[in-house]
């Protein structure tokens, strides 16, 4: 084991593109930008049953893994195009400055109560901007927004909209990777 070095802590700066085609190359891999992003965080939930013995008290003596769940958060933090029509089921485009609205109707057809979210999955990477750096890439993720999400609409805090992505298991059973953009295969 090497003896512990501070110098190879990392920071770990980086981008998102949703439906990469290849993950050589450059900045965004074939598939589209999705624009400024801050605060990026990968969460991983495991879940494990505690098997208790009655005989010794009811300690835990063992568990039962039960699976995990990958899930990767951050904020937008630009009024990107792209950005908004990946992360946002109902929007348009503004009639004068065709940029994005984001709009929030009551049954329509492009958004009902009851639809799968996973008729948008796609192909989400996180790119780290140094290639020494691990990246994620979630084979197929599912764009949603944070049950309370709050967006910041004020002059002490920089412009943002949270969101995360949620991966689930692709047509072959993958779900998600960890690594060096070199070691990791669409």
């Amino acid at each position: 084991m090497a003896t512990p070095d501070v110098r190879r802590a990392l920071k770990v700066s980086g981008r998102i593109c949703w439906d990469p085609t290849s993950l050589s190359g450059t900045y965004p891999f074939g598939g589209t930008a999705l624009g400024l992003v801050r605060g990026v965080a990968l969460r991983v939930r495991e879940t494990n049953h505690v098997i208790r013995a009655e005989e010794f008290g009811g300690v835990a003596v063992d568990a039962i893994y039960a699976g995990e769940e990958y899930v990767l958060a951050a904020v937008l933090s630009s009024w990107d195009v792209d950005a908004v029509a990946q992360s946002f089921l109902d929007h348009a485009t503004g009639a004068t400055t065709a940029r994005p609205v984001i709009q929030s109707r009551v049954a329509t057809d492009a958004v009902r109560s009851g639809a799968l979210v996973s008729d948008r999955a796609g192909i989400l990477y996180f790119a780290p901007d140094s290639d020494q750096h691990p990246g994620v890439l979630f084979r197929k993720a599912l764009p949603m927004r944070q049950e309370s999400a709050e967006w910041a609409f004020n002059l002490a805090s920089e412009f943002g909209i949270p969101h995360i992505w949620l991966a689930v298991p692709d047509d072959d059973g993958e779900i998600a990777y960890v690594g060096l953009r070199q070691d990791l295969a669409l």
